[in-house]
């Protein structure tokens, strides 16, 4: 039915689109609309190695060599409306030697997220609309703030992407508005994974966020993301939550930056848990010229039985590069962390080289329970708008959760 619901409302909407197309007072016309558009080409490499050793029986060492290639179009405008289409493909370069997580079954390998397939990424219809408003229908990538909630994961070679229709709007003084309703989430493992990982069917998802940046100090975002998933019942919830992000100027060469976040969760819908917990952020740093500092506190809560879940976000960016915390554990976590960047310029050869180094310490968020620490490292280089290349290592070294860690992966990455 929740299908049904979506088609007609495609239907309608489509119709709409239609009927004010054959209004307009438009010079171009439909096929100068698809001559005008701009394809573009997105290739990435990446070695990815990941050594995971524990005092019982060690996985063997995972050594995935993959490229990504994205192949896309977009049109020009016509009666306010474009398209877009896009095309995904990866594949092994090499032996495949690591365990995909889905579909090779090659469990005796460490396990790297970058499956082989070939799937439409995004297809999707935008509708402007005036004044600064516009609607995107189909399949899309949909980022919200710092992802930590939603987002399209595009760390992983393949996308997280929604079948939705989502509004966006700036109609009102200082107020951005977006709403967005998904039936289907297709995750990073891909179509043709095993159980219900790679895609979250008939799902009825509703996602609110309200950001206002009248204040001097910073931006205040509300947001309320409603997740019914009938294929993971774990993962239904309901969060509602506040961010405060800005930043304060101390002079010429420095300045004050701050991220202040707070979020209640619970059970929604089908959800087979019952629950009703926390999440806090508190992240303070400095820049100074080409250098930033930060110092964090991220507290993800627990009942000492369910924990605060973030089913949806591009969850890599968070808790570590080695990627171990990608699902709560049921006692909660506590993240302590800080983190140094410096970005080099001038003329000479380290220019547009930009280095960052974090050091993570986790622990949970009932029973005091020492998880274990990790130091990353990364260094990016940007040769030009077409090229970048990067490295990153993540050392996760374990207490009383997990085993002992260590990440390698390099990119080299070509934009068109």
């Amino acid at each position: 039915m929740k299908k049904i619901r979506l088609a007609k409302t495609a239907i309608c909407l489509i119709t709409f689109f239609a009927s004010s197309a054959l209004h307009a007072a438009e010079e171009k016309s439909v096929t100068n609309a698809l001559k005008n558009g701009t394809p573009y080409l997105d290739m990435r490499y990446r070695y990815e190695l990941v050594d995971q050793k524990s005092t019982g029986a060690s996985l063997d060492e995972a050594r995935a060599s993959t490229l990504r290639t994205k192949l896309g179009y977009k049109t020009g405008e016509f009666a306010g409306v474009s398209a877009l289409a896009e095309i995904e493909n990866i594949v092994v370069v090499g032996p495949e030697r690591y365990n995909n997580g889905t579909k090779n079954a090659k469990t005796n390998y460490a396990t790297v997220a970058d499956a082989p397939t070939t799937l439409l990424n995004q297809a999707y219809f935008t509708w402007k609309a005036e004044p600064k408003s516009k609607l995107n229908l189909g399949r899309q990538a949909i980022n919200l703030d710092n992802q930590r909630f939603v987002g399209s994961v595009a760390w992983r070679q393949n996308d997280q992407t929604f079948d939705a229709v989502s509004a966006n709007s700036e109609y009102f003084k200082n107020f951005t508005i977006f709403y967005s309703y998904a039936n289907q989430v297709n995750r990073v493992f891909g179509p043709g994974s095993q159980t219900n990982l790679g895609r979250f069917r008939d799902t009825n998802i509703n996602l609110i966020n309200v950001a206002y940046t009248g204040f001097s100090a910073g931006k205040l975002t509300a947001y309320e993301y409603l997740l019914s998933i009938p294929t993971q019942v774990a993962s239904s919830s309901k969060t509602s939550g506040l961010r405060f992000v800005g930043s304060q100027k101390f002079n010429e060469n420095s300045s004050g930056i701050y991220s202040l976040e707070y979020a209640k969760q619970g059970n929604y819908a089908n959800s087979s848990r019952q629950f009703n917990v926390n999440y806090l952020l508190v992240e303070p740093g400095v820049k100074y010229k080409n250098f930033t500092a930060k110092a964090g506190y991220e507290s993800l809560g627990s009942n000492g039985v369910s924990a605060f879940q973030t089913p949806l976000a591009t969850l890599h960016l968070f808790n570590g590069w080695a990627d171990k915390f990608l699902t709560t554990p049921a006692n909660g976590l506590i993240d302590m962390y800080g983190s140094l960047e410096y970005k080099f310029s001038g003329e000479n050869c380290l220019k547009n080289v930009a280095t960052q180094f974090a050091y993570h310490d986790f622990s949970s968020a009932k029973q005091n329970i020492g998880y274990g620490t990790e130091y990353d490292f990364q260094i990016t280089k940007e040769f030009s708008k077409n090229y970048n290349a990067g490295m990153k290592i993540a050392r996760y070294e374990a207490d009383n959760l997990f085993t002992n860690t260590t990440k390698v992966i390099m990119t080299l990455q070509a934009k068109f």
